[in-house]
């Protein structure tokens, strides 16, 4: 069994496509009304629309048998029930379409990764491997054909991998990133591993890990796969890609390749590239900013009103006490302090039973009965408060000058919160959005910004030595130096300031992260920058695509 994942934001095109009547053998439906067409488009749309932050919500799945399988259709609704379950998206709305155009059985899965209870996106991370895991569970089970790793994909990552790789997105998430999708130097390298083998040269080699922001360099006498922050041996992809193997079958050395490898880059091409790199980082920050003031205003506003309540409830309590002694005893002071003196001694609790039970205990009594009742119950309920609010508050309740002091510093927060311009800091975001649309129209490949990294990936690893160089000779000399290696160095000489700002950048968002050096908070930023503009490459073909096809909406 082979399953195929993929996500985006369309459920109409997702839905239209696997329901096409031609194909269509059979359907069925989880959390839904109705399972027509429009009905099954329109209700997850509607239910994708109640979260603000999902920007993929049709999640799909393809499930394939082997020829030689033949499984009902309850085996096969089984597999959607066991795989929607395995993805946490038991509860979301799902529609499963068996095919019959194929000479195998497979059948489709359209799931909302919107949920119905918190109009949350499910997380994806992992979702590949723990399907890999899940189906080859189910083929022996079934006793179905196995299927051999060459055509199951990557293998699965270790649990330290899959840790680390947990790890680097809750930082990216914390700083803002939205709906963060590292995934480790390995991971990425592994989901080419086929594409890798069917090439037959050191450039297309190249290229083919230029998808995924990574390239092949050098490593004593041996080669690493890298995105210019993290490494993996390039063997550890597969046996067939050490360094004596890939330059026996290319017929050129690794170093002679190395060697020419950016005199092939568009200088002018390289400096747009670096400058938007630059720009997605800076827009990344931007957006993260937004986030956290927005965060920090909402917990302090949440907090306010939290001590609010307490006050107000507080406040009606002790009113309705006072007025419950005044009524019921002839010098409601000196009941009180009574109460005061047994409630030190064995507790509110207790002090109010016994006001109950034996109010003359308190003072001369001047009406029993039900207002004696309802103190007695007002007091429990003060309790109740107490309680409720001693692990919120700790004993900051019991006073009143540090509940004062608590209340004038979230205020005082909230005000230089308020005077932070939320609107005016939208408008830098959307004038950034703006100005990088040019940098929607790059380049399909990425030879430029690959190029470009790399030597701005080698100023970062070698800061110190380079720094006593300039020092020690002058920043001029230092240029002509770089611009004599390569053309890629020549591009930076032109864009020094530039380049040197998009490193301080990265390394400052790294120091951020915190999580676990800042050699994986690097890689985490650039595997970032490395989607987002690879989304942004996919929106502006969409927008072609639009063009060409016309606007026959009129």
């Amino acid at each position: 069994m082979v399953a195929k994942i993929s996500h985006g934001k369309d459920f109409r095109e997702l839905i239209n496509y696997i329901t096409q009547p031609e194909k269509e053998q059979w359907r069925e439906g989880r959390h839904l009304s109705d399972l027509d067409r429009e009905t099954v488009i329109n209700e997850m749309e509607f239910i994708a629309r109640q979260s603000q932050r999902v920007q993929s919500p049709a999640y799909h799945v393809s499930v394939s048998w082997s020829k030689t399988d033949d499984p009902s259709k309850e085996q096969m609704l089984d597999v959607a029930e066991r795989v929607v379950k395995e993805l946490g998206m038991e509860n979301n709305q799902a529609l499963i379409v068996a095919h019959k155009d194929t000479d195998h059985t497979h059948m489709h899965i359209a799931v909302n990764r919107v949920d119905l209870d918190h109009f949350k996106a499910v997380d994806r991370w992992g979702d590949r491997d723990r399907l890999r895991s899940l189906l080859k569970e189910i083929e022996i089970e079934k006793d179905w054909e196995q299927t051999p790793l060459e055509a199951e994909g990557p293998t699965q990552l270790s649990i330290n991998e899959r840790k680390l790789t947990v790890r680097v997105n809750e930082a990216l998430a914390g700083i803002g990133i939205d709906d963060p999708n590292y995934k480790t130097v390995r991971e990425r390298a592994l989901e080419l591993r086929n594409e890798l083998g069917r090439q037959s040269n050191w450039k297309s080699f190249d290229d083919t890990l230029a998808g995924q922001g990574l390239w092949v360099e050098s490593k004593g006498a041996g080669m690493v796969v890298t995105d210019g922050a993290m490494n993996i041996k390039a063997s550890s992809v597969g046996r067939d890609f050490s360094r004596g193997k890939l330059e026996k079958k290319f017929g050129k050395s690794l170093s002679e390749y190395e060697e020419h490898r950016e005199l092939i880059v568009d200088v002018k091409k390289g400096i747009g590239e670096v400058n938007n790199w630059t720009n997605a980082i800076e827009r990344i920050k931007l957006e993260a900013t937004e986030t956290d003031l927005e965060r920090s205003k909402r917990f302090i506003d949440a907090e306010l009103r939290k001590i609010d309540y307490y006050d107000t409830h507080l406040k009606n309590l002790k009113d309705r006490i006072q007025e419950g002694f005044e009524k019921t005893f002839d010098d409601p002071d000196k009941a009180q302090q009574e109460l005061a003196r047994i409630t030190k001694m064995e507790g509110l609790e207790d002090a109010g039973a016994e006001l109950v039970s034996a109010p003359r205990r308190f003072g001369k009594v001047k009406l029993e009965g039900w207002m004696l009742q309802k103190l007695g119950n007002y007091i429990s309920e003060m309790n109740q408060k107490y309680k409720e609010w001693e692990t919120y508050l700790e004993e900051k309740i019991r006073n009143p000058k540090e509940l004062s002091q608590k209340r004038k510093e979230l205020t005082e927060k909230q005000s230089h919160l308020s005077n932070v311009k939320l609107p005016a800091i939208r408008q830098v975001l959307r004038k950034n959005m703006r100005e990088s649309e040019a940098g929607y129209t790059v380049s399909r490949g990425a030879e430029e910004v690959i190029a470009v990294s790399r030597a701005i990936t080698s100023i970062m690893k070698n800061y110190q030595p380079l720094a006593r160089k300039v020092a020690g000779r002058g920043v001029a000399s230092f240029k002509n130096d770089l611009a004599k290696q390569t053309e890629a160095g020549k591009a930076l000489v032109q864009i020094t300031d530039q380049s040197m700002k998009a490193t301080r950048v990265v390394l400052g968002i790294a120091n951020a992260l915190k999580s676990g050096g800042a050699s994986l908070a690097q890689s985490g930023i650039l595997h970032a920058v490395h989607q987002h503009r690879y989304t942004a490459i996919q929106k502006q073909l969409e927008r072609e695509r639009e063009a060409q096809r016309g606007d026959f909406s009129r």
